[in-house]
């Protein structure tokens, strides 16, 4: 995996910084299953995940595919509200991911600014 996800507990939310490159859809995959499997060990409903430093190399499939894995897994039943900061560079693939994820009933949301993204996690 040639990207890295770091995370830091801020008491009301988690906060999940991914870095470098994702190359594919097991990158994709692997990072998103990390984001879920801390929500759990931290006992929070709530991440803020940080995809301004990163480089997405993926296509809209891989982002069509990851919704519907995590539905698969029965992760929206798990509560997790998740607020994506990201950066102009990608925001189509991040419009796929925020519309594939919304119609299987997952709470994310796509952000380009960070006071708004906690903001929606906190209402």
């Amino acid at each position: 995996m040639d990207c890295m996800l770091t995370f830091h507990n801020n008491g009301d939310h988690l906060i999940a910084i991914v870095s470098g490159v994702v190359n594919s859809f097991e990158d994709l995959s692997a990072m998103a299953h990390g984001v879920v499997e801390m929500t759990s060990e931290h006992w929070s409903k709530k991440a803020l995940v940080d995809f301004r430093t990163v480089s997405m190399n993926i296509d809209f499939l891989s982002a069509q595919t990851l919704a519907n894995d995590l539905e698969d897994e029965g992760v929206q039943l798990f509560g997790i509200r998740l607020a994506c900061l990201y950066t102009h560079e990608n925001i189509d693939i991040y419009r796929v991911f925020e519309t594939a994820h919304q119609n299987r009933s997952l709470n994310f949301k796509i952000f380009e600014h960070e006071d708004e993204a906690v903001d929606w996690l906190m209402s």
